[in-house]
């Protein structure tokens, strides 16, 4: 047998022994390397030699991941929690938010207003319900002050945000005064640019005052009723294009089929909405013309294709 096979049989004989199989090896081969002669080595042993240790090196490695392999792996037991300890944990956590909560600290003390015109920021918050002093969480009812201010008709639309450091927020977006629509017995319809009836006045607004509209039953809060349904609409859309134009209608006259629509106390352009509509540019251009000719008395005709004529004579 030669000392490669010798070599092998021993590991695996010895493998039980913990430890103690790569130190056997490593002394047999030391002991057999001291016995050999140095000078007469044949060439074949030499090779089985390195081929042993090569062996060697190689079942040393095995044994040792075999051995780490088998050792058992100690396994953590884990301790349920007591369904009953973790409820009572819950409930103090939530005990003590709700303390939290409704506590002075987060009690309203500022009340912010953005986005109003029309009303003071103290006709907004008396119209909200919304109280300083009240919990900010727990008695401040956002749906229930919104509703409450949607319904005057100059608010269009409200948002109300709570900040945590005692302050509430109230933005509103108001619908702003357009134009007037005189009635039969002297008051005067205001409106909303959309037509919505918005309050009614005693006197006239420093608005567009529309003229000669036959008015149906109609209410504040809600879309204005006229005969004149057509007129009445383009004439509105007549009026929001002067408004970036740098042109102004002090009032507007309604007759059968066209208008007349007012730039000065003696001086308009007749004609039908849409023909103005188009028309507006040229309008402008001729109405400067005659200002700057101290011209303020005369009506301009206005037809079909841009067509314009001024008369200085008005009827």
């Amino acid at each position: 047998m030669g000392f490669e096979e010798d070599l092998e049989n021993r590991v695996w004989a010895d493998q039980s022994a913990d430890g103690e199989a790569d130190e056997v090896l490593e002394e047999d081969y030391e002991a057999y390397e001291e016995d050999a002669p140095e000078e007469d080595i044949p060439e074949d042993v030499q090779k089985a030699a390195n081929k042993a240790v090569q062996t060697l090196s190689a079942l040393k490695l095995a044994l040792k991941n075999s051995r780490s392999s088998d050792k058992p792996k100690k396994r953590r037991r884990r301790r349920k929690a007591n369904p009953f300890f973790v409820l009572f944990v819950i409930i103090l956590i939530l005990i003590g938010m709700f303390l939290i909560l409704n506590s002075d600290i987060f009690a309203i003390r500022n009340i912010e207003v953005e986005g109003n015109h029309y009303y003071t920021p103290a006709q907004i918050i008396d119209m909200s319900g919304i109280e300083s002093g009240k919990n900010l969480f727990f008695e401040l009812k956002p749906r229930a002050a919104r509703n409450n201010l949607l319904k005057t008709p100059y608010i269009k639309s409200v948002k109300i945000e709570r900040i945590p450091t005692g302050t509430v927020k109230i933005t509103v977006e108001e619908r702003l005064e357009y134009a007037a629509i005189a009635g039969a017995e002297g008051q005067f319809w205001v409106i909303d640019r959309d037509g919505m009836v918005l309050r009614i006045a005693e006197e006239a607004p420093e608005v567009t005052i529309m003229e000669g509209i036959d008015l149906g039953e109609s209410e504040e809060g809600k879309a204005i009723k006229v005969k004149q349904t057509y007129l009445f609409t383009e004439t509105l859309r007549l009026l929001a294009a002067t408004e970036n134009m740098d042109l102004y209608f002090k009032r507007v006259y309604f007759s059968a089929a066209v208008v007349r629509a007012y730039l000065g106390d003696q001086y308009y352009c007749e004609g039908a909405p849409e023909n103005i509509f188009k028309s507006l540019p040229a309008i402008k251009e001729l109405a400067e013309q005659h200002y700057a000719q101290n011209i303020d008395k005369g009506v301009i005709k206005v037809g079909t294709n841009g067509y314009l004529s001024f008369n200085p004579k008005i009827d």
